[in-house]
C-alpha cells in the first residue's frame, strides 16, 4: 500500500507546471490584481508558466526564477494572442529557459505590449521562424527595454524563409528602449536567415545607445549587433562576438589570406561587425573586436548598406573570406575594413586594424572617407584609399594612383603625430607609444581593454611581447588565443613567429572583453641588390608629361616588401612611389630603400645621357603597323625624336617601296600609288623608329539606289550602292540603327528582315562620307484560302430579289474584300453587296471573289418572262437507248462574236465515264481537263480573232457505266469573265443543260427516237429501207405506222404525208404499247 501512494504521490508532483497553474490558482488566482497599479506578483517557476493564461494582463518579477530547462510555451504566441501587457523583470533573473520549436521561439512569442528590466541566463531555444532571448517577435505596439542575455544559446532550425533570430529579438517592428547586453550564441542553420547579437532584423527605424553583444553569430545576413536593418543608430555599440555567415566542416590557413574551406551550407548574405545589412545607418562612438568569417560581403562594422554614416568608429577584427565557395555562385569574395558596400558613404574620425583577406577596392569603404587610416594588412586584388586626410600602412600589393600613393604611410609614419593633418588631437584623437602599435586611437574608445602592438609584421622565427592593458593598468589574467594563422602565443602573451601569412592573437578578460593584434609573418630580404644601378636622363620630359623608370631588385621576397624609397638628392633622382622614380638630370644619387620587415639598404644610381630611343612624334607610337592615310599625290611630313636631347645622333630616312611613296632626308613623305610602305628613321648608333603610310583615295561620295526598301519578316536583299570616286580606296561598312531590331545587314550590304518594324541602314567609307536607306519590314498577309455562300443554288421568278451572303476563310484574312459578279445579266444581276435580283427567264451563275482570286459560285434559274438574250452554250436531249458509247456535243447558238470560252461541263460521275475530248469546227483547238473526283471537265477554247460563227464547240465521248440507267443529267456552267471578246469585254451568254434519256421511244413516226416526228425520222426510215447498217436499229412500235406487224415503203410513205401536213394525215395512228 505505502508503494501505491508513494507511486501516486510522484505522479501528481509531476503534472506539468501549466497545469499546475490551471489548478492551483483556479480561484484565488496569482498575488496581485494584474493591472498597471497592482501587477500580478511572480515568485516561483509555477508563476511563470501561468503568464500565459492571461496575456492582457501586468505582471512583476518579485525574484530569480529557476525554469529548471522545462519546456516552455512562449508568453504570447499563436494560441494565446500576443502578449499585450506589460512584464517587469525587475532585474532578477530567469534561468535555464527552453523552447525546444515552434514560430515563435523565446519568453515571449510575439510581443504587442512592454517588456523591460528582464535578464536571461542558460538559455536554449530553437525556433523556426522567430527566435530570441527575450521576443520572438516585437510587434509594432510593442516594447523592449534594459534586457540581458547572460549565456546560452539561440538556434534557428527547419525555418521558413525568412528566419529571424536575435539574443534579445527576433524581429522587431516596434520599439527598443535603454541599454541591451547579450552573450548567448545566436545561429542559424538556414540559408535566407538572418541573425543579431541584439535584434535579427528590424523593420522599424530602430535607435540604441550602449548595447553590447558578446555572443558569437552566425547567419545569412549576420551582425554583432543587428542582422539587418532599415533604418539604424547606435551610439556606443559594442561587439566582441565572432559573426560568420555559413557553416564550416573544416578550415585550413595557408598563409597570406589564401584560404580553403568547404562548407556544409552556403549563403550570399553579409557579415558585419556591428551590421550585417541596413538601408540607413548612423553609427558613432562604436567598435568591433570579434572576428569575421564568410564568403562573400565582410566589414568591421557594416557589411552592406545602400546609405551609412560613422564616426568615431573602428574594427580591430581581422576578416576573412574565403576562397572555396559554393562552384554554382561565381562571386568574388570581398572584405573591407568598416564598410564592404554603400551607395552612399560618409566615414570620420574612424580606423581599421583588422587584417583583411580578400580585400578589394578602396580601403575601409566607397564613399566619403575623412580623417580615417587603416593599419591592417589586406590581401586580395588591390589596396588604396582615397579621402581626406586619410591614410594607409604600405601594403604588400598596392594600386597607386596619384593621391593614393600621397596616402601610403610607413609604420614609423604611422606613429608620428605630424602625419595626420587637419586632425583634432585631445578632443578626438590621443597617441600613446604603448598602445595600439603608437598608431592613433579614439578618445572615446569604449572597450576597456587594449593592447601594446595592434598591428606587427615580423619575420620567421621572431618573437613579440604583448601586453594587456585594462583601463590603463596592466593585467595579466587574460587568456590569449591564435586564430588564422600559424604562430604560436604563451599563457603570458609571448608571440612566435612561424610560417608566412596572416594571423591574429586576441587577449580575453575575465568579463569577455576581447583585444586583437593582428600579426603579418613575412620573410626577411637581408641580401638584396640592385638589378641595374645606371639609368638614362631619356626619361626626362618626354610626352608633355615626366615620365618614370622603375627600380629593379635581385633578392625581394614575395612576402617582404618594400614600403617606401628616399633619395639624398631629388635635383637628381625623385622618387615617384616605392618602386618607381623620376630622372630629373644628369649625375648620381643615392637612393634609400625601406622595407615591411624593418631592413634598410642604400644604392647608388647614376644617371647619363645617351641616346637609347627614337619615335616618330606625329603617327600611333604603340603599334607601328597601324597606317597613316596619305591621299595619292599629297605630301606628309614626318617627325622624328630622339633622347636624350639634344644628342649628336643623326637620323636617316628610308622608304620600303619608293614606286608608293618616297621620303627624303627630312621626313617629307611623297605618296605616288595606292599602297602600303614602311617608313623607317634610323640613328647613327643602331636605334630606329617606323611608320605605315597607306597612300589612298578616299571616297567623296555615297548614295544608295533604293532610299527604301521594303521588305517581308524573314526576307533579304542585297542593298545596291555607287561608292564615287570609282578607284577609291576606301572600304564601305554596314550598320543598323543600335536601337531597331527590325532588320540586321551584314558586311556586304545584304538586309535581312527580322522583325515588323523600320530600321535605317548606313553605309560609311573610311573617309566619313555616308548613305542611308530605310528598311521597313512589314508582315506577310494572311490570304484567303476560301469562299463560301450560304446558298449554292437558287430558283427565282422574274423580279424577285434575294441576298447572297458570303464568308472568307480564314476570319482573319489581311483582304476581306469581295467582288460579285454575274454571268448573265439579261437573267440574273447582282449588286455591290450581294444582292440578286431576277431580271429575265434562264440560268446565270453569280460570284463571289476574293481579292486574290478565290472563287464561290452560286446558280441561279429564273422562270418567268424570258431574257432577250439569245446567245447560248448548250447540250442538246440525247435519246439512245442502246449505245454504251455515247458522243454529246457542247454547241453554241446566237455566237455574238467571241475570242475566249473557259467553261465547265458537269456530269454524274457514277453513270458515265468520260474518254476523250474532240474539237468541233469553230474554234482551231480545245484544252480540256477532266475533274473525276468532282465530275467535272474543264474545256478552254481561244482565238486571235472574234468567232461569230455558232455551232458545235466540242464533243465529249463518254461511256456508260450502267446500261439500265434511263436518265443522266448534264449541265453546263461558267465564271464571269469566262467569256469575252478580242477587246477584253465579257460577253454574257445564257446556259442550257442536256440530258442523256435511255428510253426507247413510243412515239409513231419517231423513227430515230429523239421524242419528236420530223424529217429526221423519214430519212431514218429511209436509210433502213435501203439497209443501212448504222441505221438498223428500229422499233417497230415507232415505225409500223399503219399497223400491219410489218415495216414497209407503206409506212414510210404514210411518214412523209404526216410530216409534210396532208390533208387527213395530221394524225397518224399511234399504235404504241
Amino acid at each position: 500500500m505505502k508503494k501505491i501512494l508513494t507511486t501516486l504521490l510522484i505522479l501528481t508532483l509531476t503534472v506539468s507546471m501549466n497545469a499546475f497553474c490551471s489548478f492551483a490558482y483556479a480561484d484565488t488566482g496569482l498575488q496581485g490584481e494584474g493591472t498597471e497599479e497592482n501587477p500580478y506578483l511572480l515568485y516561483t517557476r509555477a508563476d511563470m508558466f501561468c503568464v500565459n493564461n492571461d496575456v492582457n494582463a501586468n505582471y512583476k518579477l518579485m525574484g530569480d526564477i529557476d525554469l529548471e530547462k522545462q519546456e516552455f510555451t512562449p508568453v504570447g504566441n499563436a494560441e494565446a494572442g500576443a502578449f499585450a501587457g506589460t512584464f517587469d523583470g525587475n532585474g532578477y533573473t530567469i534561468s535555464n529557459l527552453k523552447v525546444s520549436s515552434g514560430k515563435y521561439a523565446a519568453l515571449f512569442g510575439c510581443n504587442e505590449g512592454t517588456v523591460k528590466n528582464i535578464v536571461l541566463k542558460n538559455i536554449d531555444v530553437s525556433g523556426t521562424r522567430y527566435a530570441a532571448g527575450v521576443v520572438a517577435e516585437n510587434a509594432e505596439a510593442g516594447i523592449i527595454a534594459d534586457c540581458k542575455v547572460l549565456s546560452g544559446k539561440v538556434q534557428g532550425v527547419d525555418g521558413l524563409n525568412p528566419l529571424n533570430i536575435g539574443g534579445i529579438c527576433g524581429l522587431n517592428s516596434g520599439k527598443l528602449e535603454g541599454v541591451f547586453e547579450n552573450r548567448a550564441s545566436v545561429k542559424s542553420e538556414e540559408i535566407s536567415s538572418i541573425a543579431g547579437g541584439i535584434v535579427g532584423k528590424s523593420t522599424a527605424d530602430i535607435e540604441l545607445s550602449n548595447v553590447r553583444n558578446y555572443g558569437d553569430i552566425t547567419g545569412d545576413y549576420a551582425g554583432g549587433l543587428i542582422g539587418y536593418g532599415t533604418n539604424v543608430v547606435i551610439t556606443g555599440g559594442q561587439n566582441v562576438g565572432n559573426i560568420s555567415n555559413f557553416l564550416l566542416n573544416g578550415f585550413e590557413d595557408h598563409g597570406g589570406g589564401n584560404n580553403a574551406a568547404t562548407f556544409e551550407r552556403v549563403t550570399y548574405g553579409g557579415t558585419g561587425g556591428l551590421l550585417g545589412y541596413s538601408t540607413k545607418s548612423n553609427i558613432e562612438k562604436s567598435y568591433n573586436a570579434g572576428k569575421i568569417t564568410g564568403v562573400r560581403d565582410g566589414a568591421g562594422i557594416i557589411a552592406s548598406t545602400k546609405e551609412a554614416e560613422l564616426n568615431e568608429c573602428y574594427n580591430s577584427a581581422a576578416i576573412t573570406m574565403l576562397t572555396s565557395y559554393d562552384p554554382t555562385y561565381h562571386a568574388e569574395p570581398r572584405t573591407n575594413g568598416l564598410i564592404r558596400y554603400a551607395d552612399n558613404a560618409k566615414i570620420e574620425n574612424s580606423y581599421n586594424n583588422g587584417n583583411l583577406h580578400y580585400a578589394v577596392d578602396e580601403a575601409l569603404a566607397h564613399g566619403t572617407i575623412v580623417n580615417c587610416y587603416e593599419s591592417g594588412i589586406r590581401t586580395g586584388s588591390s589596396s588604396y584609399i582615397k579621402g581626406e586626410n586619410a591614410y594607409i600602412l604600405s601594403q604588400p600589393k598596392f594600386f597607386y594612383s596619384g593621391e593614393s600613393y600621397d596616402s601610403v604611410k610607413t609604420e614609423s609614419e604611422l606613429r608620428n603625430q605630424e602625419t595626420f593633418v587637419g586632425w583634432e588631437f585631445d578632443t578626438t584623437w590621443r597617441m600613446n607609444e604603448q598602445r595600439n602599435s603608437g598608431y592613433p586611437t579614439l578618445v572615446c574608445d569604449a572597450n576597456p581593454l587594449q593592447l601594446n602592438y595592434s598591428n606587427k609584421i615580423m619575420c620567421e622565427g621572431e618573437t613579440l611581447q604583448l601586453i594587456a592593458y585594462k583601463n590603463n593598468q596592466k593585467i595579466d589574467n587574460v587568456k590569449w588565443i591564435v586564430s588564422d594563422g600559424n604562430v604560436s602565443v604563451s599563457s603570458k602573451g609571448l608571440i612566435a613567429a612561424g610560417s608566412l601569412g596572416l594571423a591574429t592573437i586576441t587577449a580575453i578578460d575575465e568579463e569577455g572583453n576581447k583585444a586583437n593584434c593582428n600579426i603579418y609573418v613575412i620573410k626577411g630580404c637581408e641580401d638584396l641588390t640592385l638589378k641595374k644601378d645606371v639609368y638614362n636622363y631619356n626619361y626626362t620630359y618626354k610626352y608633355g608629361y615626366y615620365d618614370y623608370q622603375s627600380l629593379e631588385f635581385i633578392g625581394l621576397d614575395h612576402t617582404d616588401y618594400i614600403t617606401k624609397i628616399t633619395s639624398d638628392d631629388e635635383s637628381i633622382l625623385q622618387p615617384r612611389t616605392r618602386d618607381t622614380f623620376y630622372t630629373m638630370k644628369m649625375g648620381t644619387a643615392n637612393i634609400k630603400v625601406e622595407l615591411a620587415s624593418g631592413l634598410v639598404k642604400t644604392f647608388p644610381i647614376t644617371i647619363t645621357n645617351y641616346a637609347t630611343e627614337i619615335y616618330i612624334s606625329n603617327v600611333p607610337r604603340k603599334n607601328m603597323y597601324v597606317p597613316k592615310n596619305i591621299t595619292r599625290g599629297e605630301q606628309y611630313q614626318l617627325n622624328a625624336k630622339i633622347f636624350p636631347d639634344p644628342t649628336s645622333s643623326k637620323i636617316i630616312w628610308e622608304s620600303s617601296n619608293e614606286t608608293v611613296a618616297s621620303v627624303d632626308s627630312t621626313g617629307l613623305v611623297t605618296a605616288k600609288e595606292h599602297g602600303s610602305v614602311m617608313i623607317t628613321a634610323k640613328t647613327d648608333n643602331g636605334l630606329s623608329a617606323a611608320c605605315t603610310i597607306a597612300v589612298v583615295t578616299p571616297a567623296t561620295s555615297l548614295s544608295f539606289e533604293k532610299k527604301v526598301v521594303e521588305l517581308y519578316v524573314g526576307e533579304s536583299e542585297q542593298l545596291n550602292l555607287t561608292v564615287l570616286p570609282m578607284d577609291t580606296t576606301d572600304k564601305v561598312t554596314y550598320t543598323a540603327y543600335t536601337y531597331s531590331d527590325a532588320a540586321t545587314v551584314n558586311n556586304a550590304g545584304k538586309v535581312t528582315a527580322m522583325e515588323i518594324g523600320n530600321t535605317t541602314i548606313t553605309a560609311t567609307a573610311s573617309s566619313g562620307v555616308t548613305a542611308t536607306c530605310t528598311v521597313k519590314v512589314i508582315d506577310y498577309p494572311t490570304i484567303v484560302t476560301g469562299v463560301t455562300l450560304d446558298q449554292t443554288k437558287y430558283d427565282m421568278k422574274t423580279g424577285e430579289v434575294f441576298k447572297l451572303n458570303a464568308t472568307v476563310v480564314p476570319s482573319n484574312a489581311t483582304d476581306k474584300s469581295i467582288t460579285w459578279a454575274t454571268t448573265d445579266s439579261s437573267v440574273a444581276s447582282v449588286s455591290e453587296v450581294g444582292t440578286v435580283s431576277a431580271v429575265g427567264a434562264g440560268k446565270a451563275v453569280i460570284t463571289a471573289t476574293s481579292g486574290n482570286g478565290v472563287i464561290a459560285a452560286c446558280e441561279v434559274t429564273v422562270t418567268g418572262v424570258a431574257s432577250t438574250n439569245l446567245s447560248r452554250i448548250y447540250i442538246p436531249e440525247i435519246f439512245d437507248a442502246k449505245s454504251e458509247i455515247i458522243n454529246v456535243p457542247v454547241m453554241i447558238e446566237h455566237n455574238p462574236g467571241i475570242s475566249f470560252i473557259n467553261f465547265s461541263v458537269s456530269y454524274d460521275k457514277e453513270k458515265m465515264e468520260p474518254l476523250e475530248i474532240n474539237n468541233g469546227a469553230l474554234f482551231e483547238s480545245v484544252m480540256g481537263s477532266v475533274d473525276a473526283e468532282n465530275g467535272k471537265i474543264k474545256l478552254i477554247f481561244s482565238s486571235d480573232t472574234d468567232i461569230t460563227k455558232s455551232g458545235v464547240l466540242a464533243k465529249i465521248k463518254f461511256k456508260r457505266k450502267n446500261m439500265e440507267e434511263d436518265i443522266t443529267d448534264l449541265s453546263v456552267s461558267y465564271y464571269p469573265n469566262g467569256v469575252m471578246n478580242k477587246k477584253q469585254k465579257r460577253i454574257a451568254l445564257k446556259m442550257s443543260d442536256g440530258r442523256l434519256n435511255a428510253y426507247r421511244s413510243t412515239i409513231c413516226g419517231d423513227v430515230d427516237e429523239n421524242r419528236k416526228v420530223d424529217f429526221a425520222d423519214a430519212l431514218y426510215f429511209k436509210r433502213y429501207l435501203a439497209n443501212w447498217s448504222r441505221y438498223q436499229d428500229i422499233s417497230l412500235k415507232t415505225a409500223d405506222i399503219d399497223s400491219n406487224n410489218a415495216i414497209t415503203t407503206a409506212d414510210l410513205i404514210i411518214l412523209e404525208r404526216h410530216i409534210a401536213g396532208w390533208t387527213g394525215y395530221q394524225n397518224i395512228p399511234q399504235n404504241q404499247s
